[in-house]
């Protein structure tokens, strides 16, 4: 779900920047932060998790 989201958001931030509606490129570029951000930290905790399900 967040892969889509960013790939939404990037969608967001190329049309902010054509039609130059800078904030909307503003906000769906931190938006695109936020949750790269949110899924990295998803795919450390499951790594985690297996780790400790090994031992």
């Amino acid at each position: 779900m967040r892969i889509l989201n960013i790939i939404g958001s990037l969608v967001f931030v190329i049309y902010g920047l054509i039609l130059p509606a800078y904030s909307t490129a503003l906000l769906n570029g931190v938006l695109v932060f936020v949750n790269a951000y949110r899924l990295l930290m998803l795919i450390v905790k499951q790594k985690n998790n297996k780790i400790k399900d090994k031992e």
